[in-house]
């Protein structure tokens, strides 16, 4: 199971967006939640990539770090759109943020790719 393109309800009430409880029927599930870049799902008023990380260190808390993944859904999203990662060339950016946030490298390769690959698999 997955969800493929949701943050997290409690930080941003975005009708994708999934609540705490969802978030753990979800990991209770072995499944996994891909976050999204687009604006609309991380922030009403003010998106950014530091509020982004909010949704990924939330979920990290609430469904613990084989459930979090990346959803980027960079061509779903009206032209000029705000992305918290804009294109894949930045997504560094987010592994620094992270970093600095005192996530591991082994469970920033997680959420990078190896949540999802062991869906896959």
């Amino acid at each position: 199971m997955c969800a493929t393109h949701s943050n997290c309800a409690s930080l941003c009430g975005h009708t994708r967006n999934l609540t705490d409880e969802m978030m753990r029927a979800l990991a209770l599930r072995n499944g996994v939640m891909g976050h999204c870049f687009y604006g609309k799902f991380i922030d009403e008023h003010k998106p950014s990539l530091r509020r982004f990380v909010d949704h990924i260190l939330h979920s990290l808390s609430v469904m613990g770090e084989n459930h979090v993944g990346i959803g980027g859904d960079f061509d779903g999203v009206e032209s000029g759109a705000f992305m918290a990662i804009p294109h894949p060339g930045k997504i560094s950016e987010l592994w620094e943020y992270l970093d600095k946030a005192g996530v591991s490298s082994a469970v920033m390769s997680k959420i990078a790719h190896g949540n999802f690959l062991r869906l896959l698999t």
